[in-house]
């Protein structure tokens, strides 16, 4: 199944997505090859400093990658953004491959599900809490073998601004384009060692 991209309109190359398949859809776990999950298979339309889909979680964009909190099903009819590249063409692809009538990590987005990962790896968060509006924003961190401390498609994932609301989010720490991070992924042995440049954008005279 073909989706259009949309590349005009105020949002620019953020573009949303729903799952067509009455089945779960594998979104970012690769099990091992390029062929079977939406992020690889369309790797080459979405903006590499966006390796990531992006849901609505009730009160703010959640990122979903290879190493996000390990929802790598969609549930049918669920829905989500993607920042495509400046120039895409074509359109996003959903295949049969994808689909899986049973997986183990049932649920939807909002769903907490653990996933077995036998590998070296290592997570926390930032919270702000913007006081004055009663609301929150954070970003995440994912430490991983693999990782590095440039930019790695499908583990890094820029930060989605859509809202005139109080923003937390990281640059990357090496190779650096000027792009605000959502969730930055590192080697695992820079876990107590590394420096990484944090901003806010507020209106708020009471964050903490």
């Amino acid at each position: 199944i073909q989706a259009r991209f949309v590349i005009s309109g105020s949002d620019g190359e953020w573009n949303i997505k729903g799952i067509p398949f009455s089945s779960y859809l594998n979104i970012t776990d690769d099990s091992g090859h390029a062929t079977n999950n939406f992020l690889t298979v369309n790797a080459a339309k979405i903006h590499a400093d966006y390796g990531a889909i992006y849901s609505w979680n009730g009160t703010i964009y959640k990122v979903h990658n290879h190493a996000s909190d390990g929802k790598d099903y969609a549930a049918p009819g669920e829905g989500f953004f993607i920042h495509v590249v400046d120039d895409v063409t074509g359109n996003a692809s959903f295949t049969e491959a994808m689909q899986n009538a049973s997986p183990a990590q049932r649920g939807n987005f909002n769903a907490g599900i653990a996933k077995d990962d036998v590998k070296r790896v290592a997570t926390f968060k930032i919270k702000m809490e913007d006081q004055e509006n009663n609301d929150y924003d954070y970003v995440d961190f994912f430490f991983s073998d693999e990782s590095t401390k440039g930019l790695d498609f499908g583990y890094d994932a820029g930060k989605f601004f859509m809202s005139s609301k109080s923003k937390i989010y990281t640059r990357l720490v090496e190779e650096d384009k000027g792009t605000d991070f959502q969730l930055q992924a590192l080697a695992y042995d820079d876990l107590k060692d590394v420096v990484v440049p944090l901003g806010i954008t507020t209106k708020s005279s009471s964050i903490k």
